[in-house]
């Protein structure tokens, strides 16, 4: 449990310098194996095994751009301020470059899937059934972020309490429901409710949800590619917690990280 804090901390840099192994077998796996399936198969009227070559350069140019953009050191989106359901809000989002790849990757190996169900329409009707549900499956979770209903993360911080929302699950709290603030956890920080008062949240994608309650009564808010880490948001939250009269500066520019003064 943490100690009173401040205002939000200056924004952090995210990233990873240089390729990993692994980085550089995958890709050069994807070229080699989609250049060589898309040339085999145009090359002997085997359409099945040139969709399967396009899908895979597909995958490869989506894939090696997000290896490259991951090496990159960037700067999350700076913490802003908004009105939410009527409520003035402090908001921190999650970097969205690597989920929003994520995404395309899934949808290009859904075309893929596609283009594979209607060559076998002619051959085998249960399996083209198959692989045209797997490819709308794999466009599922895209749709769902054109809809709202799956986003790379948000945590909004108004007078009241707190609203997550991330990868399908949506949870509120009131600052007088907390109990405790950890920064234990590996991804982010843990919420505890008072006496074991369930917090209220929603899967708002279903079985695509990606993120999930600990227990009833506890939820990780996962910093990951946000503006500041797990060590700096605790405190700003206990300090929420345990001082009702600091709740009025959340949505207001009191609430955001100050930018140093440059020396005279």
């Amino acid at each position: 449990m943490k100690g009173p804090g401040s205002a939000l901390a200056p924004v952090r840099s995210v990233g990873r310098d240089g390729l990993r192994a692994i980085d550089i077998v995958g890709i050069v796996l994807l070229l080699v194996v989609g250049a060589f399936a898309l040339i085999s198969g145009v090359a002997n009227d085997v359409p099945a095994i040139a969709v399967m070559g396009a899908g895979s350069l597909g995958v490869f140019l989506v894939g090696g751009a997000s290896v490259v953009l991951q090496m990159r050191v960037v700067t999350p989106p700076a913490p802003t301020l908004s009105v939410v359901g009527g409520r003035p809000a402090t908001v921190l989002r999650r970097e969205p470059v690597a989920f929003t790849l994520g995404l395309v990757v899934m949808a290009v190996l859904g075309a893929t899937c596609l283009g594979w169900a209607i060559l076998a329409v002619g051959s085998s009707i249960p399996l083209a059934v198959i692989l045209g549900a797997l490819g709308l499956w794999l466009f599922v979770p895209l749709l769902l972020a054109a809809c709202g209903r799956f986003n790379a993360g948000v945590l909004l911080l108004t007078p009241d309490g707190l609203d997550y929302r991330s990868r399908g699950l949506t949870l509120s709290i009131g600052w007088d429901e907390i109990a405790a603030v950890s920064s234990e956890r590996p991804m982010g920080v843990m919420v505890l409710s008072r006496g074991g008062q369930a917090i209220t949240h929603s899967r708002t994608a279903g079985w695509f949800t990606g993120e999930k309650l600990i227990k009833a009564d506890s939820a990780v808010l996962r910093t990951d590619a946000m503006a500041i880490d797990k060590s700096q948001l605790a405190p700003v939250l206990w300090r929420y917690v345990m001082t009702p009269t600091a709740r009025a500066e959340l949505g207001t520019p009191a609430s955001l990280p100050q930018s140093p003064t440059p020396p005279r």
